[in-house]
C-alpha cells in the first residue's frame, strides 16, 4: 500500500538561485503539508553534492518532474545552471507529454524578456512575494496554487488515466467554421506570443494539430466544436489562467479573421441596438451549426440577449461570443454600451443571458 502511494506522488522540480536559499527554504515548509501527505516529491539542486552531480541530477530530474517550479529574482535571470533549466522546461512545454511549469516571481526583476514570459505567474498579478505587504498570505497562496496543479497532474497520471475522456458525444453533433478557430488562434498568438501558442498547439488532439502549427486551417471548413473547446481548454489553463479573458478575445478578434464577415453590421453607424443585435447574431448562426440567439427587447430601457444551445455547455465559447458582439454594437453606436452577463458566466448552464442598457 505503501508503494503505491509513493508511485502516485507527483515529482517538482525546483530551479533557483542560490542567492534565494532562505526564500526557496520558505516555499519548502508551505509545501510540507503535501509532501507529509505523499502528493509530492520535490527536488532541487541542494539535495546532491558535487557540481558533476548536481547537473546530471539536474537534468534527469528535470526531465521527469511533471510540475517544474521557476524562483524567479535577477539571481536567477543572471544564473547560467538556471537558464540551462529555462530552456530545458520550455523545450519540454512544446512536447505533449503534460509538464506543467510555475514561474513564481520573488524579489522584483525585469523578466518581461525571459523565454518564460508568456507563462502565467504566481503570486497572482507577478506581484513578487518579496514586496507582498502580507507575505504569508502571498506564500500560503502560492501553495494553494501548486497543490491545485498537483491535483490536476494526479488526475491526469499516464497509470490513472491512459487517455483524455472525450467530451459527450453531442459535441460532435456541432460543427464550427475554420474562421473561429484561427481567429481565436491568432488573438492568442498577438496576445501572449507564439511560445504560448505552440504550447497549447503542442497538446491539441493530432488530427488538427498541424493545421494549427502551419496556420494552414481552412476559414471554409467545419471543425468539430470538441475541437474549439479543448483549444480553449488547454489555453485557459496553460497559458491564460482567468477565463474572463475569453470575453476580451472575443472583443479584439472583431478586427482580426472575423472582421470581413461582421464588417458589414457596423460599416454604417446607428443609433438602434436591436438591429445590431439581430444583425450580429444572424451571421454567427452561419457560423456554428447549432446555437440559438434570442434578442428580447420588451423593457424600456434594456435588451436581453440569450445564447445557448452550443451542444455541451461551454462557458468559455459564450464568453468569446459575448465579447465579438460588444465590440460590434460598440463600434455601430460610436460608443460604449453597458452589457452585463446576469446568468451562466461561472457555470456550465445551458444558457447565457446578457442585459444590454440602452
Amino acid at each position: 500500500m505503501l508503494a503505491s502511494v509513493a508511485d502516485l506522488a507527483i515529482d517538482i522540480f525546483i530551479s533557483y538561485a542560490h542567492a534565494d536559499e532562505a526564500l526557496r527554504c520558505r516555499l519548502d515548509s508551505h509545501l510540507g503539508p503535501l509532501v507529509r501527505q505523499g502528493l509530492i516529491r520535490p527536488w532541487h539542486r541542494g539535495l546532491t553534492g558535487a557540481d558533476e552531480e548536481r547537473s546530471a541530477a539536474a537534468a534527469t530530474r528535470l526531465a521527469q518532474a511533471r510540475i517544474i517550479l521557476l524562483l524567479v529574482s535577477a539571481d536567477f535571470l543572471a544564473d547560467d545552471e538556471c537558464g540551462a533549466d529555462v530552456e530545458q522546461a520550455r523545450r519540454r512545454l512544446l512536447t505533449s507529454d503534460g509538464a506543467r511549469v510555475i514561474p513564481i516571481i520573488l524579489r522584483p526583476c525585469d523578466w518581461s524578456a525571459a523565454a518564460f514570459a508568456f507563462l502565467t505567474p504566481l503570486p497572482a498579478g507577478g506581484e513578487p512575494l518579496a514586496s507582498s505587504p502580507n507575505p504569508e498570505i502571498a506564500w500560503a497562496d502560492v501553495a494553494a496554487r501548486i497543490e491545485q496543479a498537483v491535483v490536476a497532474a494526479r488526475l491526469t497520471q499516464p497509470s490513472v488515466t491512459p487517455e483524455q475522456p472525450r467530451r459527450a458525444s453531442a459535441a460532435g453533433q456541432v460543427r464550427v467554421s475554420g474562421v473561429v478557430l484561427r481567429s481565436m488562434d491568432r488573438t492568442l498568438i498577438d496576445e501572449r506570443g507564439r511560445s504560448a501558442r505552440d504550447l497549447v498547439v503542442a497538446q491539441m488532439p493530432e488530427h488538427c494539430r498541424d493545421d494549427l502549427r502551419h496556420e494552414s486551417l481552412d476559414l471554409l471548413a467545419r471543425y468539430d466544436l470538441e475541437t474549439l473547446t479543448t483549444y480553449m481548454d488547454l489555453a485557459t489553463s496553460l497559458v491564460l489562467g482567468d477565463p474572463k479573458r475569453w470575453r476580451d478575445f472575443g472583443r479584439l478578434a472583431v478586427s482580426g479573421d472575423l472582421h470581413q464577415f461582421v464588417r458589414p453590421v457596423y460599416a454604417v453607424p446607428t443609433v438602434s441596438v436591436v438591429p445590431v443585435l439581430h444583425h450580429t447574431t444572424s451571421i454567427l448562426s452561419c457560423l456554428f451549426t447549432s446555437g440559438s440567439w434570442r434578442v428580447d427587447t420588451g423593457f424600456a430601457w434594456k435588451v436581453v440577449l440569450t445564447i445557448g444551445d452550443l451542444g455541451p455547455p461551454s462557458v468559455l465559447l459564450r464568453l468569446w461570443i459575448v465579447g465579438v458582439m460588444e465590440e460590434i454594437v460598440r463600434r455601430a453606436m460610436s460608443s460604449d454600451v453597458n452589457w452585463a452577463i446576469t446568468h451562466g458566466e461561472s457555470s456550465d448552464t445551458p444558457e447565457l443571458t446578457c442585459e444590454i442598457s440602452l
